[in-house]
Parts: structure tokens; C-alpha cells; sequence
């Protein structure tokens, strides 16, 4: 198999933070009240080649190999005035632009002892792109590299009790170098390529049926992921230290589905199921953050959360509809929390970002 991979996308990213009157929180005067405001559009133009093959030994015995190629070019444009940055009046353009390529490979080796039963041993790599820093203060043309994954990865799939039952199981390993974190730079807070992290973890997936009508699953997962390094200026501005888990990673996910099918009318057949998850709590920063971090890094025990999808459907021929409920008790899911704050003492609320609420979908479909 071989392909081709091309995107280019544009962003703006402001930043306005200007200054009041504590007792009435009316607007300080102009000069006095923009205290930073700043504008970076940017864009972001990648273009990849890849491609896979597999070479088989036997019936037993196969071997996947891949490899990936990218380049991505980016520019960036910040539009910045105000008190901290010592511009006043026009604001001062700065114009930015960072390259960067890549090359990710994957490698499996796969072991079928029978036609049941399915081994396997996983290789591969990935990346994500770095990009220029568009911070005023910071040295102009520095940026921030990608950060690099390895993952390792051993698992088994299995049919058992006639194909009634199906098994997967897998354990895996994920090295994670050149992590981007904030750091300061000069006094300004900047993405940077700060620490290295571990992450392991199990997962474990059981699927049946029972006669035509029932089908059921289940999914367990546990993961541990941790800080293994972190270098001083990113401790400094998170408050983070070695062995420290990583943020919004809960340990331990579950969910369990399952769905009836009957018939109700002739030529026509309906479906009931639903889908139960659970997630466990997740700090929203690094668990040890020293006290002079925590005004401007502070961390939160995000509460575990369960989650009850409903779905109804009715087949006729190659019609199908069915009708979605999500998120059903409509839980508050809260999945970030971050602070605004750019000082300890600057009086802003912080945030808290949560999922989707109680949702509903109609989707209509047919076969050709």
C-alpha cells in the first residue's frame, strides 16, 4: 500500500488582556489599560509520502513494515502592542516562519498458531510538529522541535467457544521524548521542548453473541503515565518534578455495550443497545507543582466520570435509521482546567472545559 498526505490550514490566536479599576472594574485609561493585546495568524502547509508492505514467511508467520515521510513548512505573523511589552501606539509586526520534515516507520510481526488464534509484536513511531515561537521578548527564528513517540507493543486476538467469544488483549510501552511544555523564556512564557515522559499501560477486550438477537462487549484499560524528565526551566514555570503523573491521563477506563435485534413487522428488523463508559479521575496539571507555580499552573483533580449512550434503530431492506441519545443523564464531563492568569496576582477567573452535553442524533442511511 502507498499514498500521499497533504494539509494546509490557517489559525488565528489572539490575546487581549487589559487593565481596570478593582472597585468599579471600569477600563483604565488607554495607554495604561491595554496591557498586552496581540494577534498571531499563522498557517500550516504539510505534505507526506508513505507506504507499507507485507512479506509472508508461511501460513504462520508474516511480517508489516512501514515507513512515513513528511515535510511541513509554517509561517507566523504577531501583531503586538501594549504596557508589558513597552509598545505603544502602532503595534510592531514581527514575521516568523519554521521547516521542519520527519521520517516514522512501524514494524509488526505477527504469529497464527491457528486459524483462532493471533499473536503479535508491534514497532513504531510517531511525531508531532514543532513551530515557531510568536512571543514578543522571546529571540526571533528560535522555535520549539516536535516531540517524538515510541511505541512497543505485544497482544493476542482469539475466537473461543465456536466464535461466540472474541478476546483481545495487549500490553504496550509509549516513550515520549522532547515533550513540548511551557516554559519562560526572558520573562515570557513559551512553548518549549522541556522533558520526557513514560507511558504503560493494558487492554483488555471481551465480545460475544448470543444466538442471532444479543450482542454484548466489554473493554477494560489501565495507564500509567509519568514525567521521567524535566528540565529546569519547565520545572521552574510548572511546578513539575520526575515521576509525576501526566496531566488529563485517567488510569483506569471501562465500557460495556450491549445491543438486541428483533424482528417486529415483516421485512422490517429494529435494534435497542446502549453503551456504558467510565473514566477514572485526572489531575488537570502535574501533581507536585511547587507553591510559586501554583497560582499560574494549578492543579485539579478532575472528578472520574461515567457516560450512558441509548441508540434505537429499525432496518427495512437496504434502509436503515436510527435515532442516538448521548451523554443520556447529561453529565457535566470536565475534561481541562487552566488559569488565565499571567501573574499570581492578576484577578482572573479560571476555566474549565466540558464535554458535549446530552446529545441527540438522527442518522438515515442506505446500501448500494
Amino acid at each position: 500500500m502507498a499514498g500521499a498526505f497533504y494539509t494546509e490550514e490557517d489559525n488565528l490566536y489572539p490575546i487581549a488582556i487589559l487593565g481596570e479599576f478593582a472597585a468599579s472594574r471600569l477600563p483604565l485609561p488607554s495607554v495604561f489599560g491595554n496591557i498586552i493585546t496581540s494577534v498571531s495568524p499563522s498557517t500550516y502547509e504539510e505534505k507526506a509520502l508513505f507506504g507499507n508492505a507485507t512479506f509472508y514467511f508461511n501460513d504462520a508467520w508474516d511480517l508489516t513494515a512501514g515507513l512515513r515521510y513528511s515535510e511541513n513548512e509554517q509561517t507566523a505573523d504577531n501583531i503586538a502592542s501594549g504596557l508589558l511589552l513597552g509598545i505603544f501606539g502602532a503595534p510592531r509586526v514581527t514575521s516568523y516562519q519554521f521547516d521542519d520534515d520527519a521520517t516514522t516507520y512501524l514494524a509488526t510481526l505477527r504469529w497464527r498458531p491457528s486459524q483462532d488464534v493471533s499473536t503479535f509484536l508491534r514497532a513504531a513511531t510517531g511525531y508531532r510538529p514543532g513551530g515557531p515561537q510568536t512571543i514578543v521578548g522571546v529571540p526571533s527564528g528560535s522555535g520549539y522541535a516536535p516531540d517524538e513517540v515510541t511505541n512497543y507493543e505485544a497482544g493476542v486476538k482469539a475466537k473461543l467457544a465456536e466464535g461466540r467469544l472474541n478476546l483481545a488483549a495487549s500490553v504496550y510501552r509509549i516513550d515520549w521524548d522532547d515533550i513540548q511544555l511551557n516554559t519562560l523564556v526572558n520573562g515570557f512564557l513559551i512553548v518549549g521542548n522541556g522533558g520526557a515522559g513514560e507511558v504503560k499501560g493494558v487492554e483488555i477486550e471481551l465480545s460475544g453473541r448470543q444466538g442471532e438477537a444479543f450482542s454484548w462487549g466489554f473493554n477494560l484499560g489501565y495507564n500509567d503515565a509519568k514525567l521521567t524528565e524535566i528540565d529546569a526551566a519547565s520545572a521552574a514555570q510548572l511546578g513539575a518534578r520526575a515521576g509525576d503523573r501526566l496531566p488529563v491521563s485517567p488510569k483506569v477506563s471501562a465500557s460495556a455495550l450491549g445491543d438486541y435485534r428483533f424482528t417486529f413487522s415483516e421485512g422490517f428488523t429494529g435494534s435497542v443497545g446502549a453503551t456504558l463508559k467510565y473514566s477514572g479521575s485526572k489531575p488537570s496539571s502535574f501533581t507536585s507543582a511547587t507553591p510559586a507555580a501554583t497560582a499560574l499552573n494549578p492543579n485539579v483533580l478532575l472528578p472520574s466520570e461515567t457516560v450512558l449512550d441509548l441508540r434505537f434503530g429499525v432496518n427495512y431492506g437496504r434502509f436503515d435509521a436510527q435515532f442516538r441519545i448521548e451523554n443520556a443523564t447529561d453529565e457535566a464531563v470536565q475534561s481541562t482546567y487552566v488559569t488565565n492568569k499571567i501573574i499570581a496576582a492578576l484577578p482572573v477567573d479560571s476555566n474549565v472545559s466540558i464535554g458535549r452535553p446530552r446529545t441527540f442524533t438522527l442518522a438515515v442511511g442506505v446500501r448500494f
